[in-house]
């Protein structure tokens, strides 16, 4: 294929049937580009030296090296071969001559530099820190004097059974973990071979298989959300500052389904009252998002700013942290001794939103209203709730069906306030047999 090489016909071009595409340029002669199966592309260069002998070199990758920028450097090329000097033996040379090379020579210790400095540095500021602690804690200390090109299937594989094999401060195997690292391997992997640390399609992390992961499916009960909320109306009542910061979090969290690091780094600017929500710039999925703030959580949010005015630290975050002008880093103690108070067994702060969802499973039995709540860019993450949404369906057939029965033997009237009656009560021992399953 012959065209003129621009940025619009490289973004577009496309391998068919399996087979590397060549798209020779119009312009100067010998300069072509290659797109790949894999959607790879690169721009390459034929050039002929004074003996005529013919030679070939890649320029770069598309689009980290722009079409301009590659027939600058086609055009230096060419002009080497005519003044006599091969481009691609002069390469060879330096390579004899021992200079680094990481292509060549390169360990994963300066993968690891080069992920962080050109991969992480464009992720969330938490993360980049995981993937920080994945490196250092789980993956150096085992393969990170080995060179890269070296890096086996095998090497991967004990790293990863390694690692599940440890166990956390609470006792329970870190195959979590170990999915976590053999995620941050594969992605780092990927990028080697983009960086031609490694043949193309050599990532050694492929069809090793993750661990089991059981999702979390604690809600909680009729019940306990009663001892909850005892618990809650206590600590406001208390002389300490923190209890009270503590347990209006534990209930906003609770009545919004939103995150703790949302909730707790939320500013009182975005609070949009006319629209009744809060108004975050910035999330897990990168773009900003709402949090839909009931007549309850309005009322929570005042609560706040009064305690706030009354002790003097009124400030720019909704729960301030110890430190002038900082957001409250954790909940401390209190809210160990808040659950320990409410008898919740094996419940974290974060099963506060899954408690959220359960509750509008049963009340709208809404997916999507699940989904567009918990602001879940995966439809499917909201899956978990399905069961729930199908309890009031499940009693309002069956009430149907009574009502059918009842009409067809002697026409009875149906009371439709103890139907109501009858279908909550089922509902709340769905929610109690849920949550403890």
């Amino acid at each position: 294929m012959k065209q003129k090489i621009t940025k619009t016909l490289i973004e577009g071009a496309q391998a068919l049937n399996n087979t590397e595409l060549k798209i020779w340029d119009t312009i100067l002669s010998g300069f072509f580009v290659s797109v790949r199966p894999s959607g790879r592309k690169s721009f390459y260069a034929y050039y002929r030296l004074r003996n005529h002998k013919q030679q070939k070199i890649k320029l770069g990758d598309f689009p980290a090296m722009t079409v301009e920028e590659a027939r600058e450097r086609y055009k230096e090329l060419t002009n080497q071969a005519f003044g006599g000097i091969d481009p691609v033996a002069a390469i060879r040379e330096r390579a004899r001559m021992d200079e680094p090379d990481p292509a060549r020579n390169g360990t994963v210790n300066d993968l690891y530099e080069k992920y962080m400095a050109e991969h992480a540095i464009h992720k969330k500021t938490s993360s980049a820190l995981n993937d920080q602690g994945y490196w250092n804690n789980h993956i150096l200390p085992y393969i990170g004097n080995k060179r890269v090109r070296e890096v086996t299937r095998g090497d991967i594989s004990f790293v990863h059974n390694a690692i599940a094999q440890k166990k956390n401060r609470k006792g329970e195997l870190m195959t979590v973990t170990a999915n976590r690292v053999l995620e941050v391997l594969s992605k780092a992997f990927n990028l080697a071979e983009n960086w031609e640390w490694r043949p193309e399609g050599t990532n050694p992390c492929r069809q090793i298989k993750d661990f089991a992961e059981k999702k979390r499916r604690r809600y909680l009960a009729a019940e306990e959300c009663v001892s909850l909320y005892n618990v809650l109306v206590e600590y406001l009542k208390s002389d300490s500052y923190r209890k009270r910061q503590v347990a209006n979090l534990v209930m906003l969290l609770l009545f919004t389904g939103a995150r703790k690091n949302e909730m707790m780094r939320a500013k009182w600017a975005y609070i949009v009252p006319e629209r009744s929500v809060m108004a975050l710039p910035d999330t897990k999925s990168n773009e900003p998002q709402d949090i839909q703030l009931s007549i309850e959580v309005l009322e929570i949010l005042k609560r706040v700013r009064d305690d706030q005015q009354k002790n003097g630290r009124p400030g720019e975050y909704i729960f301030d942290g110890h430190n002038i002008g900082q957001p409250l880093k954790d909940e401390g103690r209190h809210w160990d001794n808040i659950r320990a108070e409410a008898g919740l067994r094996d419940f974290c702060l974060h099963d506060l939103r899954h408690s959220f969802a359960s509750f509008m499973a049963v009340t709208t039995g809404s997916k999507i209203m699940i989904q567009q709540s918990l602001r879940h860019a995966d439809p499917s993450t909201s899956d978990r709730y399905t069961h729930l949404i199908n309890d009031p369906l499940r009693v309002a057939v069956g009430q149907t069906s009574s009502k059918i029965k009842d009409v067809m033997h002697g026409n009875k009237i149906v009371n439709f306030e103890d139907a109501k009656r009858r279908q909550m009560e089922v509902i709340a021992r769905g929610l109690v047999s849920g949550a403890s399953a």
